[in-house]
């Protein structure tokens, strides 16, 4: 026994514990929040998912090799036994027709015929024939008994080949469940990253004008999710969703935030109130999804593309609730909220649900009247 081998694990072995450990991995993944979670969560979830899938389509492959490796030994067993049979066929029949010409051509006794030859030479010589005869007879019976034998342990072997080929094609239709299984997980994630593209990169158009820098900073790190969602959901069937179409909103400005009419009480009792507090808030509100529409058109392949499809990865328009009127993106003292550490985002987050706002929670600036 070699150094180390009583410890070793065996490749199986090792195979085995790889695929169960990325199946509960894949298991995590698949339950992380992605509207919710950081990049590197949902990235990480995203690569845990497309090694599940890559790890069971490999499976699938090694058990379809097998299966036809099985079927092929199958195929020549079973052309073995027909061989074999056909071979026992005609040593049968050569017995057959060695008895019918022991019968008909040796009816006399061996004995009188040996007294009925003329010399001692002639006697001998029929002994000899009559010994040949009956040499060869007795082989004859040998290969016939030996070939059914041999007939039977084929048949054995070909039954016993063709029970492990339907193993193996059970195995195969067991692994492509499992790779259906992992593509079905995948895709849903996938989807929900899509959805999470849609309301991340709409915010970053809707910053554009207020945080040039944040906006372009949230499309770099939705660009690197959309390369990846593209990725995982080529051929796992996720569902690309549709445009959302929006109609008539009427809009006023309050305090130099344009909003749906909706809300416009409600924000101007915000802005009064932390203007008594000697608050300094603005912002940006209604966005026109007519220029997401025109982006949309410029960037994707069709109206339906998921954002993963387009270059650069775009928002389908209705996404964002700035397209409603609905939310505002707060700045403080002249510049965006970035932190929950903000004084603007302490003061909204004690106050601003008194007025029918809620924050997104990855977003301190963006407050809407359901937190998305």
């Amino acid at each position: 026994m070699s150094p180390g081998a009583a410890t070793a694990v065996p490749r199986d072995d090792s195979r085995t514990e790889r695929e169960r450990v990325r199946r509960e991995q894949a298991e995590l993944a698949a339950q992380v929040d992605v509207l919710q979670a950081d990049e590197a969560e949902v990235s990480a979830a995203l690569d845990a998912l497309q090694a599940n899938v890559a790890a069971r389509e490999a499976q699938l492959a090694d058990a379809q090799r097998v299966a036809e490796e099985a079927a092929a030994a199958a195929a020549q067993a079973k052309a073995e036994v027909e061989a074999k049979a056909a071979e026992l066929a005609e040593l049968e029949q050569a017995v057959r027709d060695l008895a019918v010409r022991a019968y008909t051509s040796f009816g006399t006794d061996d004995a009188a015929s040996m007294l009925e030859a003329g010399d001692i030479s002639t006697a001998v010589q029929r002994q000899a024939m009559l010994d040949y005869k009956a040499g060869t007879d007795a082989d004859a019976v040998d290969q016939l008994r030996a070939a059914r034998e041999d007939l039977e342990l084929r048949r054995q072997a070909a039954d016993e080949a063709v029970a492990r080929a339907e193993e193996q094609r059970a195995a195969v239709d067991s692994s492509l469940r499992e790779v259906e299984a992992a593509r079905d997980q995948q895709s849903q994630v996938v989807d929900e990253v899509e959805t999470r593209l849609d309301a991340a990169l709409a915010e970053a158009a809707s910053l554009a004008s207020l945080d040039q820098a944040l906006s372009n900073r949230i499309t770099q790190e939705q660009a690197a999710l959309a390369a990846q969602a593209r990725a995982a959901g080529s051929g796992s069937g996720g569902s690309s969703g549709g445009s959302v179409s929006v109609g008539n909103i009427d809009l006023t400005t309050v305090r130099g935030i344009t909003v749906n009419v909706q809300i416009a009480d409600e924000l101007g009792a915000l802005m009064a109130a932390a203007e008594a507090d000697g608050m300094n808030f603005a912002g940006g509100g209604y966005r026109n999804p007519a220029a997401q529409i025109r982006l949309r058109a410029q960037n994707c392949p069709s109206a339906s593309s998921p954002p993963s499809a387009c270059s650069p990865p775009t928002a389908r328009p209705g996404q964002s609730m700035h397209e409603q009127g609905l939310a505002v993106d707060f700045t403080y003292n002249g510049s965006l909220i970035q932190s929950r550490s903000n004084p603007g985002f302490q003061w909204l987050a004690a106050n601003a649900g008194s007025f029918g706002f809620k924050n997104l929670p990855s977003e301190p600036w963006h407050w809407s009247i359901n937190g998305n």
